[in-house]
């Protein structure tokens, strides 16, 4: 009934604009045009862009220009049953541009920008923007701005550049009003730093809901351009993360996690950590992980755990292939599969995982439901350790002096007990006792062969290896 209902006021809208043509009222290709944007819009009917491009045709036929610059864009992004066209689409848009439509001149400037038409063209590009500037389309304004910055297009005038953007701002374009707050407020493309007028902008840009803006107030109030001040940092934070950005939310969420600008609040950084992870924010979602994995903020729950650190591998996070192993290898959240286990594990190394590496190496060193074999064991910590790995760095150092496997073995793997211990990131118990074991070995070895492991650490480290004071305990 209530979709009957809906048609019958369609129709009879539509019988209205028709009668209002027919005595004058409306011009036809207006009725024609609001009948194509209301089956483009879905207003009152379903959608249906087929149904839209037939209004708009007959609506073109009378020459109007929104109708004849929708069929363009019906063209240049294959709607309404059309296959892309970008000729067809540009000889639309510059129908429009004749009947005085200069948006249609800065749609066909973005084609020849973006390298559609199939190569890039930044002259035809800046030639286009410049006629649809002419009539103060801000959009073209802040392009041709951006040019003269890239030097692109004929136009490497810093100057000019900054004089577009100013024009466009005059003219409601928030992109540009961004750009010249990130221009003044970090000092780029040449002009000096004017943190004030950079801010200001910035703030009018968020508050007119421009999410990248507050995103960059927010890191510039952590010491990016301006004094650090976290609780200002929080505030422009939580403005992007109410209007949907998940880079917002994520920071957001971090800092009522670590109580940074705001009261530490578990339960809204997972709220808002969590909306990150719902838009697919990869890291939000490694946090949740982590979070349900580790029970810190939440209860531990290892299908949670499971599900999220999932959705983030299926993303491409190497962090997350480390923890798709780790579940596997322990059966939490999902069946125990240890080679489902050494296949994320593997996985994570090839994208530059050092903990994913040592995880390996322990497996083999100990037989976790693998023959032990302690020549894969080294291979696989001495992996981690190129990754820059403190532990694997501990383990290799360990299998290397006791098993060798290379020459000079024990000059080397002092070499590497002393890199575990200056590149730091091992729990401090675990820096002790290497640092014992360090003092050991220097009782055991000559005095050439501490020298040569020295010079090994520090053509590694690219400076001194110089240890900590170890406790006599």
């Amino acid at each position: 009934m209530f979709r009957f209902l809906k048609k019958l006021f369609l129709f009879a809208l539509l019988g209205l604009l028709l009668a209002g043509a027919i005595f004058y009222k409306y011009p036809l290709r207006t009725a024609y045009f609001l009948a194509g944007a209301a089956y483009h819009d879905g207003i009152l009917v379903a959608s249906d862009e087929r149904r839209a491009l037939e209004m708009f045709r007959k609506s073109a036929e009378y020459g109007h220009r929104g109708a004849i610059i929708d069929i363009g864009v019906y063209y240049e992004e294959g709607r309404g049953g059309l296959k892309p066209d970008i000729p067809e689409a540009i000889r639309w848009y510059k129908q429009a541009v004749d009947l005085g439509w200069p948006m249609a001149a800065h749609n066909i400037g973005l084609i020849h920008y973006k390298g559609l038409s199939g190569k890039t063209d930044y002259d035809e590009a800046y030639r286009w923007f410049l006629i649809a500037a002419k009539d103060n389309v801000g959009q073209s304004e802040f392009q041709l701005g951006v040019m003269c910055l890239k030097g692109r297009g004929g136009c490497s005038d810093p100057n000019a550049g900054v004089a577009w953007l100013e024009r466009a701002v005059t003219h409601g374009n928030r992109e540009a009003q961004r750009e010249l707050g990130k221009i003044f407020l970090f000092g780029t493309e040449g002009f000096d730093a004017n943190t004030v007028r950079g801010r200001d902008l910035l703030q009018r840009s968020a508050l007119a809901g421009d999410t990248d803006a507050a995103l960059l107030l927010g890191q510039a109030y952590r010491g990016e351009g301006l004094e650090i001040n976290l609780h200002e940092a929080a505030r422009w934070y939580e403005e992007g993360a109410k209007n949907g950005d998940s880079r917002a939310q994520y920071n957001l969420g971090l800092m009522y996690a670590k109580g940074e600008g705001v009261r530490q609040d578990w339960n809204m950084a997972r709220r808002w950590i969590q909306a990150a992870a719902e838009k697919s924010h990869v890291d939000a979602m490694i946090w949740m992980g982590q979070a349900f994995h580790e029970g810190y903020g939440v209860p531990r729950d290892y299908k949670e755990a499971y599900r999220w650190s999932k959705q983030a591998a299926a993303q491409g996070a190497p962090e997350a292939y480390t923890r798709m192993g780790w579940l596997y290898a322990h059966g939490e959240g999902v069946a125990r599969d240890m080679g489902t286990a050494l296949e994320w594990y593997k996985k994570a190394v090839e994208g530059g995982r050092g903990d994913a590496a040592y995880n390996l190496g322990t497996i083999y060193k100990n037989g976790e439901s693998v023959p032990v074999d302690l020549a894969e064991a080294q291979r696989w910590y001495r992996r981690g350790a190129e990754l820059n790995y403190a532990d694997a760095m501990a383990d290799y150092a360990v299998l290397l002096y006791n098993e060798g496997g290379q020459p000079d073995s024990e000059a080397v793997a002092y070499g590497w007990f002393k890199l575990s211990v200056v590149t730091g990131g091992m729990s401090p118990d675990r820096t002790a006792e290497v640092l014992r074991v360090i003092r050991h070995v220097e009782s055991r070895l000559s005095g050439d062969a501490l020298a040569r492991g020295d010079l090994y650490c520090e053509s590694r480290y690219q400076r001194r290896c110089v240890l900590p004071a170890v406790s006599s305990k």
